[in-house]
């Protein structure tokens, strides 16, 4: 009698111990897995749960009960949901996987909330005697040439002033041609004669004035241009304001 208690005790242990885990997490588990197979989400996931309600169930078991939960809720394109659930899963236990043959946009959404769920390093602030340093980033050297721009504009101003100066003495000019020719007219009194020619003095000693600032300005937009000239070689420039008895000539020159 003795030896057949000893014996019926041993082979319950043997049995407790051979006993799978979803034998602890009720019938549920195994058949949300089945439905699982079959593609019935839905129910799948109902049977999770009822799972999940089991009493006894371990941390692992409720980390796999979670993870199949969040796979079931993927398949029905709940990724929230889906997302909540293997955060759950991984509180319970860090080193769970999904099985074999998951989906792998399932497998990738399960991997990404693991790498969300990593606890960031922690960043140790530097001494109080000793103030942070800021990373300084170099700025790249400025390898390209900059560029000069190709008009010689103070030649070009100081030329425009030269040709304004001589278009002003050339109305002067005639000006003073006209007050001369109303001086020499005989018909009129002698004051108002006097008149004209005094006129025809001034205008002609400001044309004179403004010629001579007129070949100046030339003078100095050669040398100008002459120098621009020599700073680029491939492209010289060369100007001049000549006056002459019925106007100005302005002469240019471009070589390459």
């Amino acid at each position: 009698m003795r030896d057949r208690l000893v014996g019926a005790v041993v082979a319950i242990l043997l049995c407790l111990q051979a006993a799978p885990a979803s034998a602890r997490t009720g019938p549920h588990f195994d058949e949300g897995v089945r439905l699982l197979k079959q593609f019935e989400y839905a129910e799948a996931l109902q049977s999770f749960k009822d799972a999940l309600d089991w009493p006894g169930n371990t941390r692992k078991e409720r980390a796999a009960i979670y993870l199949y939960i969040g796979i079931a809720q993927s398949n029905l394109n709940d990724y929230g949901a889906a997302e909540a659930s293997f955060k759950k899963a991984l509180a319970e236990d860090p080193a769970i996987a999904p099985p074999p043959r998951t989906s792998p946009k399932i497998s990738a959404l399960f991997e990404r909330v693991r790498a969300e769920a990593r606890p960031s390093p922690v960043v140790v602030p530097p001494p109080a005697s000793q103030p942070p340093v800021e990373a300084v980033t170099p700025e790249p050297p400025d390898t390209e040439p900059r560029r000069k721009s190709p008009v010689n504009w103070p030649a070009w101003l100081t030329l425009g002033a030269g040709v304004a100066a001589a278009t002003t003495g050339l109305a002067m000019g005639i000006l003073n041609l006209s007050e001369k020719s109303k001086a020499e007219d005989k018909t009129l009194p002698f004051d108002e004669a006097q008149q004209h020619a005094d006129a025809a003095s001034s205008r002609g000693l400001a044309a004179n004035i403004l010629f001579g600032v007129a070949g100046a300005a030339a003078v100095a937009s050669g040398v100008l241009f002459y120098l621009g000239w020599k700073r680029n070689r491939d492209r010289a420039v060369s100007a001049a304001v000549i006056p002459s008895p019925s106007g100005i000539a302005v002469t240019l020159e471009l070589r390459r």
